[in-house]
């Protein structure tokens, strides 16, 4: 009976491409992608020439899909439990308060929040924020990007205290030329922590 119905159920929302493809992934499967490469001062933990690292980020982003974020998650804390900094914190790449309250989920959070990690990093989402709305970066030239993000990001007087003398991971789901982790970077180095590392679960 069980059987029928989740066959009925198949038929009236059938899966989509990008979720056939992940169904039968495993977190060891996924995590045999976990290949950290540092270009243009980002690490970028797996390809998204993927195509289960693809579909792995669409279902995140777009679907908040829990397999999906679970198996991103884990190359994340992949790399988590290796960072030894003391006074770490982490910080996701924030959304604007539209696209916020329009998608209901900022997808880098999600995914952090499935990662374990040492006791000594925390996250930290209210430091780091995004004053105004913009437009996709996929959709622009390289010049408008940078245009685009230009005083996008800024940390409260109030807060900036917080991260000095501290070890910053930076966190964002995908890089592609990196403007946008580099504008944020450049906002947090005016609080003068001690380091600040750009991460990206694929590139």
């Amino acid at each position: 009976m069980w059987v029928l119905f989740l066959s009925i159920i198949d038929v009236l929302f059938p899966k989509s491409d990008d979720e056939l493809l992940l169904q039968q992934v495993s977190r060891e499967t996924f995590l045999k992608k976990y290949n950290p490469t540092l270009k243009h001062e980002v690490v970028r933990l797996a390809s998204i020439r993927d195509a289960e690292v693809k579909a792995a980020i669409h279902l995140n982003k777009f679907h908040n899909h829990a397999h999906a974020r679970r198996l991103l998650g884990a190359l994340l804390e992949t790399y988590l439990v290796n960072q030894v900094h003391q006074d770490c914190i982490i910080i996701p790449i924030p959304l604007s308060k539209a696209r916020l309250r329009s998608r209901g989920y900022n997808q880098v959070t999600t995914v952090i929040s499935t990662a374990s990690f040492q006791e000594n990093c925390r996250v930290v989402t209210d430091i780091l924020l995004r004053n105004k709305n913009t437009k996709p970066q996929t959709s622009l030239s390289k010049a408008a990007r940078t245009q685009n993000l230009k005083n996008v990001f800024c940390v409260p007087n109030r807060r900036s205290a917080e991260i000095n003398n501290m070890h910053i991971l930076l966190i964002d789901d995908v890089v592609t030329t990196g403007t946008t982790l580099k504008e944020a970077r450049s906002v947090l180095q005016t609080c003068k922590p001690k380091s600040i590392t750009c991460i990206a679960l694929c590139g």
